[in-house]
């Protein structure tokens, strides 16, 4: 009996160095994984290593049709040792359903930062399908890094873009279980004449009702005109509702210089600006706006005051104006009322 024990002790040992130290092992991870993980179909081409001292996998296709997600790779490396994950030219193409689901329940989000490998990926590219948008990233990287099991950091950038007004976007978060500790978006959009920037900051919590704070910048700059302009918001996510400011300044050759305030509040049927204060042509334009998310519409009142015309105009004189209208986005429909004092001409 004993014997017998000790040759499958043997055995069982052969077996399991053989999964450890050869491609054994890797190949039986590879079979695995094709047969399907949580809604993934997945195919490999090449493995290689072992399980223990690191190993690769290369003509790696996965894809869910239920997410409308297919992802191609040259080449993925996993070092077991470090717990670390580096992806070669990763191809993503997005396609989301049509359909949306609304009986999923919103519930606290806890990430698993202790659990997930250090994470590298390299010279991607990203094909998305947004309604009748479709984003393509010539070239993506990202890194991830766990800094301790509480705390890691996220990094994802985006260049060569097209179908969008940007060239490059960049995402730089600071992660906890339970909150986006810190976060930072740069986008960046060149054209011949134009270049726009934005740098936004913010804080947000991933446990209900998801809390968030928000402070952004965007400038405008060409070739004889700037500007920029900025908003602070705070609010939460999970239902909508966000409070905030706007600032804003510019200057062009006919309107000289420009300053902007304003308040706004979102929810999750509307946007709106009011208290909207503009100064500009020596007067003011006061006034409103508010945007219907759901009917895709803008409405607006505005009031202008003291506007210099000599300073737009071939001739002096004060214009005033009350201007009420109405835009259907969607079905082109616009609708307006306006009234006009020219006074001093």
């Amino acid at each position: 009996m004993k014997r017998k024990l000790l040759e499958a002790a043997a055995v069982l040992g052969t077996v399991l160095g053989l999964v450890a130290f050869t491609p054994l092992g890797p190949a039986a991870l590879a079979h695995l994984l094709e047969r399907g993980v949580g809604g993934w179909q997945v195919s490999i081409g090449g493995r290689e290593g072992g399980l223990i001292y690191g190993f690769s996998f290369s003509d790696l296709r996965c894809q869910n049709p239920a997410l409308g997600v297919a992802v191609e790779v040259e080449h993925l490396a996993v070092r077991p040792w470090s717990w670390t994950i580096e992806v070669q030219a990763p191809k993503v193409r997005i396609e989301p359903r049509t359909s949306v689901d609304t009986t999923v329940v919103a519930a606290d989000i806890e990430l698993p930062i202790a659990f997930y490998p250090n994470l590298s990926a390299t010279a991607g590219t990203l094909n998305w399908q947004l309604g009748k948008t479709q984003i393509v990233a010539q070239d993506w990287h990202g890194v991830y890094r766990a800094i301790a099991d509480t705390s890691a950091h996220l990094k994802l950038t985006l260049s060569d873009l097209q179908g969008v007004p940007l060239r490059s976007l960049t995402i730089d978060l600071a992660l906890s279980p339970h909150r986006i500790d810190r976060g930072e978006v740069r986008a960046v959009g060149i054209s011949d004449t134009l270049r726009a920037a934005l740098h936004a900051s913010f804080t947000l919590g991933l446990k209900l009702p998801r809390p968030l704070q928000v402070e952004a910048k965007a400038t405008v700059e060409a070739d004889s005109a700037q500007g920029s302009l900025e908003a602070e918001m705070d609010g939460a996510l999970m239902p909508l509702q966000l409070r905030g400011t706007l600032r804003g300044q510019g200057s062009a050759p006919v309107v000289s210089a420009v300053d902007l305030r304003g308040d706004m509040r979102a929810n999750s049927t509307r946007l709106v600006i009011d208290s909207l204060l503009v100064s500009l042509f020596d007067g003011t334009l006061t006034g409103d706006a508010t945007y219907f998310f759901t009917r895709d519409s803008l409405q607006t009142q505005l009031r202008g005051e003291g506007l210099d015309l000599a300073l737009a105009a071939p001739f002096a004189g004060r214009a005033e104006f009350d201007l009420a209208a109405g835009v259907h986005l969607q079905h082109q429909r616009y609708a307006a009322d306006f009234a006009a004092l020219l006074r001093d001409v």
